[in-house]
Order: C-alpha cells, then structure tokens, then sequence
C-alpha cells in the first residue's frame, strides 16, 4: 500500500511512532500505569519482609510468660499489613488500567489504519487490482492490521511492567545483600544469552513466511470463487492444485521458520519461566545460607 510512504522519515525509514501518532498518548499513559503497578507489586514482597522481622520475636519465645504480644510493636504490625493489602490491590488495579487504556489504544489504532488504507484503495486505479489479488488486498487491510494488537495492546505495558519491575525488584534484593541481588540477575542472563538463537534469522524468515500467507490468501479466494465453473464446467481442479501447492509452502516456510528457532525458543521460554527462577533463588539462596553466612531472612524476597 502506498500509504505507507506517509510514514517515511526523513532518511528513508519507517517510523512506527509517526505511525501510531494518533495513539500515542494513551500509549505513554499506559506505560506509565503499568510502571507505577509494577512499583506497587514489589511492594508487598517488601512488606511480608517486615511482618516477619516484626513477628519474628515470637518465634523464640519460650512461655514463660502470658504477655508475649508484647514482643511485637502492633503499631509496625498494622502498618505492614495495610502495606501488604493496598499495594496488591493497587498493583491490580494500576495494571488492569494500563492494559484497558492500551486495548482501546489498539481499536482506535486499527480504525485509523484501515481508514487510511480504504481511502487509499478508492485512489487506485483499476489497473492496480487486476495486477494484485483480492487475497493479497484482504491480507494487507485485514491481517497485516489485526497483527499490530500485540505491539500497540501489550508491547508497552508489557515490557514496562516487565523493565520497571525487574530493575526495583533487582534493587531492593541488592539492598537486602548483594549476592542475593546476583541471584536475581541470573534469570535475566540466561534469557539475555539465548534471545539471539530464538531471533536467529529473523528478517529472512518473516519475509519467506509473509510473502507465503499472501500466496496462500490469494490461492484460498482464488479456490472458492472458481468452485462453482469447476462444477459446472467439470473442468479440471487448477484452482484446487495452486491451493496445495500455495499451502505446501507456507507449512514448510512456516516448519523451516520454527526448526530453526526451536532451540533457543525453547531454551527462552525456560530461562524466563516463574519455576526457574525460583529454583535458582531457591537453591542458591540456601547454599549460601548453609556456606556464606547470609541471614536466613534474606532467602525470603529472592525466593518471592
């Protein structure tokens, strides 16, 4: 589509943010929502910490006495608990808000696009729609667009919610003991080390398997439209034949595109998953508890 020549830079090159200049606002609002949730959600992680400094009195007590409340500061025991509860619900709140905000974001964003590319077909002449297949059209107005969902409703606040998060959750394990705060960086080195396998590639594939859909799209239109002459006619099934062999290379395009991801897909999805964090911070929290002499309590927020 010519429209895209609206989004050119000055050097030439493609500005999503030129682009999505409609949005843009609610984009930044919606990061900034997801920002402040990611603050509130390490919060509580903080506030568990001091309820059990504050609760940990008990713990060694013996009963000798009946007064052993008395070994807890009640006022620091509410404060923490309100801390606790407010910054969960603020951290669920702040977050459905930024995600509502890019949602709608993204419809506003798909109307404008689709608007522009609609106009833009009306000023073609006809000579460009025999050269390029209604399916080729279809995909262009209607897939290529639905595609953008991910980028415009969750990139940002995913990723901001994800960055903000990390870096005050890595701080305050930092705060607590360094080598705690190492622990968390782990996690973070192993994906970092196996992104480049899963992205192996990835502007040769995409465009294969692009320009494969497109094929398959205007085949599948092609197909239907021709069944009716085809049964009629008893003519013979070319219509069927290009339909399988379009279909043959989108599924090997698509089947080459994953074979040569799959190891560092799969080594990605593993590295950034709860479970091996946890591990991590489990296992190596207790070594160092059990030969470096770090304080018991300390294993508490590297492992939540």
């Amino acid at each position: 589509m010519t429209s895209a020549q609206d989004t050119k830079t000055p050097h030439g090159q493609t500005s999503f943010l030129r682009l999505a200049s409609p949005v843009r606002r609610p984009l930044l609002l919606a990061g900034v929502l997801s920002g402040v949730g990611a603050l509130s959600s390490v919060l509580p992680i903080i506030a568990v910490m001091e309820l059990v400094r504050i609760l940990a009195p008990l713990a060694s007590y013996d009963g000798s006495t009946p007064a052993s409340w008395s070994l807890v500061d009640t006022g620091r025991l509410w404060l923490a608990g309100g801390v606790l509860i407010g910054s969960l619900i603020a951290a669920s709140l702040l977050t459905f808000a930024g995600y509502h905000v890019s949602h709608s974001a993204d419809m506003t964003f798909s109307r404008y696009v689709r608007q522009r590319q609609v106009d833009q077909l009306l000023r073609l002449p006809l000579d460009w729609f025999h050269r390029n297949s209604s399916g080729k059209v279809k995909k262009i107005v209607q897939d290529d667009v639905a595609k953008t969902h991910q980028l415009i409703a969750h990139v940002v606040p995913d990723a901001t919610g994800a960055v903000a998060g990390g870096i005050i959750s890595v701080s305050y394990l930092f705060i607590v003991d360094w080598r705690i705060g190492v622990l968390g960086l782990l996690p973070v080195a192993a994906v970092a080390a196996a992104f480049p396998l899963m992205m192996k590639d990835l502007t040769r594939q995409f465009s294969r398997f692009s320009v494969a859909a497109a094929e398959l799209n205007s085949a599948t239109v092609e197909l239907v439209r021709g069944i009716a002459p085809m049964k009629v006619f008893a003519s013979h099934d070319r219509g069927g034949q290009r339909f399988r062999d379009r279909s043959a290379n989108f599924v090997a395009s698509l089947s080459d595109w994953v074979r040569s991801t799959m190891h560092g897909t799969a080594l990605v999805q593993v590295f950034s998953a709860p479970s091996f964090a946890i591990a991590v911070s489990a296992v190596g929290s207790t070594m160092l508890v059990l030969y470096g002499g770090l304080d018991p309590l300390a294993a508490i927020p590297s492992v939540l």
